[in-house]
């Protein structure tokens, strides 16, 4: 007898019996980045109709569901408390959030889930990110073309060494916006990739919090961030494609990997529900880009420069905003 499950869309407070059948499209540990204290273990569940929900296992029941759960696989979910989502720093856009009990149960599906998709954004546009400017309700979702990869640094933050990578996006209105990557999220790009390949690189970074110096503004990892180079995105459901293909670059081209550089088994904003809008908006980005950068996109040759510009860090009460840039490999 086939189980029977209720949409996200349809599951409220009222009750803690739901059952659901979702896909964990993102999981990561939450880290207090001031004690580096580990808080809980968090999730983004997505369902067949492409709605979404933050799903949270707090840090005593972590060893019990961590094993149990794996980025990426499908699940139907048992008994969970369900609550009005508060406070700040929010993966995606919902008023409602699942936090895992002692009898909550997950199990496996061994069906065929291909109905369930496997990546869904919500990325915002530069007016979106300025608005967002130090306004933590909200986490951002980000894609841009990278045009630039810094060295791993460890500026002191606090009073204690920090590793940081910056990146430079270019956004699809043309503008150019810095990335910081904090802790372990500077081993999610591999500057060799950048540095031996033509290119180009199409980046979508999760999670991220603005901030701004000097009156400019630049994003920040924060522990929830996951980072795909040129990421494989079903369209309409039927083949893979890399997204670097729509730039339509030439056929005797260095043709480049898909990269999910991530060991992170971890959205403000425009919503893109589905892998074909996904697909679309970041094809909608290059075809802007390709018109708005001109001469600048048509050297392939790699520089290292010295940017004299500042980094902003993760923890929104830190005094330490001056770090400056290290080398970046540009294009």
């Amino acid at each position: 007898m086939a189980m029977c499950w209720t949409p996200l869309s349809k599951i409220s407070t009222d009750r803690d019996n739901w059952t659901i059948k979702v896909r964990v499209l993102r999981m990561w540990d939450a880290i207090n980045t001031k004690n580096n204290e580990f808080i809980s273990l968090d999730m983004i569940f997505i369902d067949e109709e492409g709605s979404t929900i933050h799903a949270i296992v707090r840090k005593n029941q972590a060893r019990t569901f961590r094993p149990q759960l794996l980025e990426g696989r499908v699940y139907t979910v048992k008994n969970f408390r369900v609550e009005s989502t508060k406070g700040e720093f929010r993966p995606m856009h919902n008023d409602i959030r699942i936090w895992f009990m002692t009898i909550t149960t997950n199990m496996e599906s061994n069906e065929d889930m291909n109905s369930i998709q496997k990546y869904c954004f919500e990325f915002a546009d530069y007016d979106q990110i300025q608005n967002q400017c130090y306004n933590y309700t909200y986490l951002i979702d980000v894609v841009g073309k990278l045009v630039a990869v810094g060295n791993v640094e460890e500026p002191q933050v606090n009073g204690a060494p920090r590793k940081l990578r910056n990146l430079q996006l270019l956004l699809k209105e043309g503008k150019e916006i810095r990335l910081s990557l904090w802790g372990t999220s500077v081993w999610q790009i591999d500057e060799d990739v950048y540095k031996n390949n033509p290119g180009p690189f199409v980046l979508i970074a999760t999670s991220t919090i603005v901030k701004s110096f000097g009156g400019k503004f630049s994003l920040s990892s924060t522990s929830a961030t996951k980072v795909h180079l040129n990421l494989e995105i079903p369209e309409d459901g039927f083949e893979n494609y890399t997204v670097a293909k729509i730039f339509d670059a030439p056929s005797n081209e260095k043709k480049i990997p898909m990269q999910s550089l991530s060991d992170n088994k971890s959205a403000t904003v425009n919503f893109v529900r589905s892998s074909q809008e996904s697909s679309s908006a970041i094809s909608s980005m290059i075809n802007t880009n390709d018109a708005t950068k001109g001469e600048n996109d048509k050297s392939s040759q790699i520089e290292q420069i010295r940017i004299d510009q500042t980094s902003n860090v993760e923890d929104e009460e830190t005094d330490d905003d001056n770090i400056p840039i290290n080398m970046l490999y540009k294009r």
